[in-house]
């Protein structure tokens, strides 16, 4: 049981970490996506996006339907690594950095 309740602390995580790295490659605030999410019948506020992308808040399977698909996602893609190619980094931050656009960071070093 244990090991289950690890895998769904690791799905929360990959989908508030999803759904963080599209807002800001949107360059969306989390006011702007919650209103977005609003205007698509799923009431939300910016404390409830903050508190979803830290995975401190769990989530009903539609809201969670609602940020997929707004972000043109299904449930299932979010639940894994994303590619994104950032207009800032193009996916590839330098070495030993993180992108403060869309989050990626580079392990290693010289």
């Amino acid at each position: 049981m244990e090991n289950q309740s690890q895998r769904v602390q690791e799905d929360v995580e990959k989908f508030a970490g999803n759904v963080r790295r599209l807002r800001k490659y949107r360059v969306m605030s989390q006011q702007a996506l919650a209103d977005a999410l609003t205007e698509r019948g799923h009431k939300t506020d910016a404390v409830q996006v903050l508190r979803m992308e830290k995975g401190i808040s769990g989530m009903s399977l539609a809201r969670a339907i609602s940020f997929a698909s707004f972000f043109g996602y299904t449930v299932d893609e979010m639940l894994s690594s994303l590619n994104l190619d950032c207009r800032h980094c193009d996916g590839k931050p330098p070495v030993g950095f993180t992108c403060s656009l869309c989050g990626q960071s580079s392990e290693g070093g010289a």
